[in-house]
């Protein structure tokens, strides 16, 4: 299964942990933009298949046991992309067959660290990175997920640096001013009109 061709406008929202994706992606859909987001479509692939860990790694394992152990171990990673991917690829197809707009978001947090193994890339336009500084990163981490500092820096060491992630970007959106008034900007710049 691979992403399907659309003729849709498809923007992706990323960046670092704790950098502001996902209020991001809350301002566009309060300004009635359509957005998709990786990690929803993920846990929706293992709700609909409640025994992948299993098949995968031959045990059950909570999202903190795969974060752990694929973080640590590329061969795990690769074998959990590898039945992963082609999953959510199809729920991705099913979800954007369902939308009227002509303008889709979709927040993928580790769009540029997956460029090998994903094909998405191929109906990807732009591509929006939102930033903040890395005290702010761990700070909003450590308050959302309850995690300590070392363990925000031991996420962030294993991202694609923020600034090289900007370096790709078509545009970037920084956390630490008005993000409404910068995508607003950067929709003008695109020649997207807000939803009426």
């Amino acid at each position: 299964m691979v992403y399907n061709p659309i003729n849709k406008q498809l923007i992706v929202i990323t960046g670092g942990v704790g950098s502001g994706k996902t209020t991001l992606i809350k301002i566009l859909e309060s300004l009635r933009f359509p957005c998709l987001q990786a990690d929803k479509l993920v846990h929706e692939v293992y709700r609909q298949n409640p025994n992948l860990t299993k098949e995968i790694f031959g045990q059950e394992l909570t999202k903190q046991d795969i974060a752990k152990l694929i973080f640590s171990d590329k061969d795990a990673m690769k074998r959990l992309t590898d039945r992963l991917y082609p999953l959510m690829e199809e729920l991705f197809n099913q979800k954007v067959a369902s939308i009227t707009s002509n303008v889709i978001f979709y927040e993928i947090p580790l769009y540029f660290e997956r460029l090998d193994v994903s094909e998405l890339p191929s109906i990807v336009d732009k591509v929006v990175v939102v930033t903040a500084p890395q005290k702010l990163q761990i700070e909003r981490t450590k308050a959302r997920d309850g995690k300590t500092t070392e363990q925000v820096l031991s996420i962030i060491s294993n991202q694609l640096p923020l600034d090289r992630k900007c370096e790709l970007a078509d545009y970037i959106v920084d956390s630490t001013k008005d993000m409404k008034v910068q995508i607003v900007r950067i929709l003008e710049e695109m020649g997207i009109s807000l939803p009426s």
